[in-house]
C-alpha cells in the first residue's frame, strides 16, 4: 500500500520549477519590513485584491461606484473617507454609454468637476455588447480588459457587475473562486484595487436582509478580501462594511438621495445635526484666531482642535467628523482660506462661508466680527 502511494507522486527532481510554490522570506522581517497594506479608499478598498459591493437591483450601487470614481480621480474624500488619487478603469457590463454619461454629467455638476479633469484619469468602457469576462475560462473580453489595464495603469478597476461578466455556474465554488482570482490578477502586478459590483438574491432583496445575501455560492464572500453591502434603511440607505481581512471593519455610512438623483452623506438615525455643531465650533475657534487646518496631518487639524471643546459631541468619531466636513465643503457652507503667517509663508484654514449669512472677517489688528450663531441657521441645517 505504501509503495503504491509513493508511486503516485513523481520524484522531486522531475517536478517542474514553475509548479513549486514560492517560498516566503521570514528571517528579514525586521531588516526589510513589509510594505503596509495599500488602501485606495481608507479601510474599505484595499489594493491588490477584490472588494465586493452588493445590493439588490436599483439600490444605487452603480451610482455610488461612479461617485467613488469621481472622488478617486480627483483626490476628493469619498463619503468622508480619505482616498488615494489615482486613475480608474470602469468596465460597465450593465449600463450603456448614454446612461453612464447622464450619471457622470450630474456628478460633475454637483461636485463641480471639469469633465476634462475626470476624463484624464478615467477609462470608461461600455461593455454591454460583450460583457462576459469568464465562461469557465477567461474570454477574449477579459484579454482585452487586461490589455486596457496594462496600458492605462489604474489604481482602481471597477467591474459592473458580476451577473453580466460571470457566465458560469454561480453555485459551483471552484468556478466562482477561479473568476475572483482572475479579477484579482488584474490589479496584482501594480497593487491596484478591484471593486466588483454584485446583486443579492431575490429572497434577501424582498426581506431586506444584509447578511451573506449574494446570489450563489459562499465562495463569493470567501474570495473577497473586503465586502460592502448597500441597503435601504428607514428613509435612506446604509453602506455596511461586512468583511475586512486587513484591519477593523469601518463604521456604517448613512446615505440619502439628493434632489438631483445622487447619493450624499446623511446623519445617523436619531443623531443630532452634527453639521450645525461643527460649523459653530469652527466659527468660534476662528474668532479666537485658533485656526483649523484642512490637513489631517497638521498639529491643528480639525479633530485635534475641536475635540478639546466641552461642546464637542463625544460620539462624533474622527471618521465621522471628516465626513461632516466633506459634506459642508460640498454644500459651500464651509470654505478653505489661504492666509499669511508672516515671513511670506502661507497656510490654509477653514472658515464658515457666507452661506451662513455672513462671511467671517479674517483676524487682523481688529477683533473679528463672526456670526457665531450662523451654524444653527436654516441655511446650515439643509
Amino acid at each position: 500500500m505504501k509503495n503504491n502511494l509513493k508511486l503516485a507522486y513523481p520524484p522531486v527532481a522531475h517536478i517542474p520549477e514553475w509548479r513549486r510554490a514560492p517560498q516566503v522570506s521570514i528571517s528579514d522581517l525586521y531588516a526589510s519590513p513589509p510594505e503596509p497594506q495599500r488602501f485606495l479608499i481608507d479601510s474599505i478598498l484595499p489594493g491588490g485584491v477584490v472588494t465586493l459591493l452588493g445590493a439588490h437591483g436599483g439600490a444605487g450601487k452603480s451610482t455610488l461606484s461612479l461617485i467613488a470614481t469621481a472622488c478617486l480621480v480627483t483626490g476628493r474624500p469619498f463619503m468622508g473617507k480619505a482616498v488615494e488619487k489615482c486613475r480608474v478603469v470602469f468596465f460597465s457590463g450593465e449600463d450603456p454609454a448614454p446612461v453612464i454619461r447622464r450619471r457622470l454629467s450630474r456628478i460633475c455638476r454637483h461636485m463641480e468637476i471639469s469633465p476634462h479633469e475626470l476624463s484624464s484619469g478615467l477609462l470608461m468602457l461600455d461593455a454591454t455588447d460583450l460583457p462576459t469576462l469568464y465562461n469557465g475560462d477567461e474570454t477574449a473580453a477579459f484579454a482585452a480588459l487586461r490589455l486596457d489595464v496594462k496600458q492605462f495603469n489604474p489604481g482602481v478597476i471597477i467591474i459592473d457587475n458580476a451577473s453580466d461578466t460571470f457566465d458560469s455556474n454561480e453555485i459551483e465554488r471552484a468556478r466562482v473562486r477561479e473568476f475572483m482570482r482572475l479579477l484579482a490578477s488584474l490589479g496584482k502586478a501594480d497593487n491596484a484595487a478591484v471593486l466588483l459590483l454584485a446583486h443579492i438574491d431575490k429572497q434577501a432583496a424582498r426581506g431586506g436582509s444584509s447578511n451573506e445575501a449574494y446570489s450563489g455560492s459562499t465562495a463569493w464572500h470567501n474570495s473577497a478580501r473586503s465586502r460592502l453591502f448597500l441597503s435601504a434603511k428607514d428613509d435612506g440607505l446604509i453602506l455596511e462594511h461586512q468583511k475586512s481581512n486587513f484591519g477593523p471593519r469601518s463604521d456604517p455610512i448613512y446615505l440619502r438621495w439628493t434632489d438631483g438623483g445622487l447619493l450624499a452623506l446623511a446623519d445617523a438615525p436619531g443623531g443630532t445635526d452634527d453639521r450645525a455643531t461643527v460649523l459653530r465650533l469652527i466659527a468660534e475657534a476662528y474668532s479666537r484666531c485658533e485656526f483649523i487646518s484642512p490637513s489631517s496631518n497638521a498639529a491643528n487639524n480639525a479633530y485635534k482642535v475641536m475635540q478639546l471643546s466641552p461642546e464637542y459631541p463625544r460620539q462624533l468619531s474622527r471618521t465621522r467628523l471628516a465626513a461632516v466636513i466633506a459634506e459642508l465643503l460640498a454644500g459651500k457652507l464651509l470654505t478653505k482660506e489661504t492666509y499669511s503667517t508672516g515671513h511670506r509663508n502661507t497656510r490654509q484654514r477653514y472658515a464658515v462661508s457666507s452661506a451662513c449669512g455672513e462671511s467671517p472677517t479674517p483676524p487682523n489688528t481688529h477683533p473679528p466680527q463672526v456670526r457665531l450663531g450662523c451654524a444653527s441657521s436654516a441655511a446650515c441645517s439643509t
